[in-house]
């Protein structure tokens, strides 16, 4: 859950033109839709650098084949989806074997964690950034 808060101090007349920001505001949708797109396009180029664009780069694979690491058939990397609602946007992966990969639970040595997915600094800063952009157009506008 993403809290906004703020506090603002001015005169009556800011105060009149604060009253018209929530109608400008409208849907969240735009910016939740964009950031959707930065999380898929950061899962996808954290396949394409093996782990790296996260700081974990996957551990090796123990067998000789010839495919990328998670990529025999590509189905896991391009199984990545985006559920996008009037407040929220959920990013998922559909592929039965990516909650092994993804999760932090104690495993066994066959079956290393291999991060897919992450909201690292940069992402994060991003999201604020598209509210801070969706909101400020929102006071521009009133």
């Amino acid at each position: 859950m993403i809290t906004l808060n703020a506090t603002l101090e001015g005169d009556k007349e800011l105060s009149r033109r604060l009253i018209a920001i929530p109608q400008n505001i409208g849907s969240f949708k735009q910016p939740l839709f964009k950031i959707g797109r930065e999380v898929r396009i950061s899962a996808d180029a954290n396949f394409a650098s093996r782990g790296a664009l996260f700081g974990a780069r996957w551990k090796p694979r123990k067998d000789n084949n010839p495919w990328p690491i998670l990529e025999k058939t590509g189905k896991m990397r391009r199984a990545f989806d985006q559920d996008l609602g009037f407040d929220y946007v959920a990013i998922g992966n559909t592929s039965e074997v990516f909650k092994y990969h993804q999760s932090n639970a104690p495993r066994s040595s066959q079956l290393p964690r291999r991060i897919m997915l992450k909201l690292d600094e940069i992402r994060k800063l991003f999201i604020v950034k598209e509210f801070q952009s969706h909101i400020q157009k929102a006071i521009r506008e009133s």
